[in-house]
């Protein structure tokens, strides 16, 4: 016998792994019905109600909803025309695919608009800002080109969390109190005809 049929002679079927985790920690597996309930009841009583979900909306908030729903949606329709190109072997459908990111340029300049209309700090939040806060994520976190170490230690994230109290609305901004390492975009500061 192959060593590999031994193995999966002996290896339990998932079935079998999924009864005694769950053994493990519900008791019976064979009594499901109680953890179908209890899962049930659970997402009733911990889901937020759509009434004071609807009670919270405003009409900014509808076209933020709107906006951020539309992006998605134009996401996933470039991710299909990328798709029948890369499974399906059809042609690269040139024109769909810049359909589609014009789509969803669209809905995100509405989530930046959204921003514009509704922060009260006087920072300048456009495609020119955050195409820079992207240029710094990415070489904060890698040296000099793409590395999976340097995608698995995310070192822009862990500079972000300690950046994190001089932030204006989630976007870091320099500490005073370190010296200057990295360049933070200092949106606090007013552009001026000048700059």
């Amino acid at each position: 016998m192959h060593p590999d049929e031994q193995y999966q002679e002996a290896k339990p079927s998932i079935t079998d792994q999924l009864k005694h985790l769950y053994d493990e920690v519900f008791g019976d597996y064979d009594d499901q019905s109680d953890t179908v309930d209890h899962h049930e009841t659970m997402v009733r009583m911990k889901a937020k109600p759509g009434i004071d979900i609807l009670q919270s909306l405003t009409p900014e908030k509808c076209h933020l909803w709107h906006m951020a729903t539309g992006a998605s949606t134009e996401a996933g329709e470039l991710l299909g025309a990328v798709k029948n190109h890369l499974i399906y072997n059809n042609p690269v459908d040139v024109e769909n695919i810049i359909e589609e990111l014009g789509d969803l340029l669209f809905y995100l300049q509405g989530v930046i608009q959204y921003l514009q209309d509704t922060i009260k700090e006087p920072c300048l939040i456009d495609i020119f800002t955050i195409l820079m806060y992207n240029i710094q994520k990415l070489e904060n976190r890698y040296k000099e080109k793409y590395s999976d170490k340097e995608a698995q230690e995310r070192r822009d994230k862990q500079q972000e969390r300690a950046k994190w109290e001089h932030s204006v609305s989630g976007i870091p901004c320099p500490d005073p109190d370190e010296p200057e390492q990295e360049t933070f975009i200092d949106l606090t500061d007013p552009i001026t005809e000048n700059d």
